[in-house]
């Protein structure tokens, strides 16, 4: 008895078919937007960049003229651990920007542990947010989504963020040198 299945094609067919449609210039089916419609990803991903570019120009002017310490450490970590596990996820964590933005994390701690230190500090946080603005085009919208999802998960479920966090968002593992160095 027959099947009533026909049967599958093999893969000497399969190649065949592909560098015909190749020859015809058809290109494979794509099903990209079956789950989301491109209109809608385009609203998504202008509303994450207005938030992103709005967190990072109040940010600039606190740093620059602000004199709230907690408030500086707070806007400013935030946007320094959006962008940092964004760089992460780009391989981007070892670059000097990637780096800049490792040390601006440990000046906002010591701002955060001790608000007399923010005049002394100001100028890292400030080289952060320009390292910010160089790695900014080179950082998918998406990925800093993940990054804003991310700091929220790490926000809720800790007492807080640290430097670590910063240092792991960045793909950097700090712990051997240290070790290392004190051997």
């Amino acid at each position: 008895m027959a099947s009533p299945f026909p049967s599958l094609p093999s893969a000497r067919e399969l190649r065949r078919l592909q560098g015909r449609n190749e020859r015809r210039g058809i290109k494979p089916p794509s099903d990209r937007h079956e789950v989301i419609n491109p209109v809608t990803e385009a609203v998504i991903r202008s509303r994450i960049e207005a938030d992103i570019q709005r967190l990072r120009t109040d940010t600039g002017l606190q740093a620059y003229l602000g004199d709230d310490a907690a408030r500086i450490a707070s806007m400013a970590g935030r946007l320094v651990y959006i962008v940092c596990h964004a760089a992460g996820v780009h391989g981007l964590g070892e670059t000097p920007e990637g780096r800049i933005l490792a040390g601006t994390a440990n000046a906002l701690a010591d701002i955060a542990g001790t608000p007399a230190e923010l005049e002394r500090q100001r100028g890292a946080v400030i080289a952060g947010l320009q390292a910010i603005d160089r790695l900014m085009p080179q950082l998918h919208t998406l990925s800093l989504a993940a990054g804003a999802l991310e700091l929220d998960n790490l926000l809720a479920t800790t007492a807080g963020m640290s430097t670590a966090d910063v240092h792991r968002a960045l793909g950097i593992d700090i712990a051997p040198k240290f070790i290392a160095a004190s051997a």
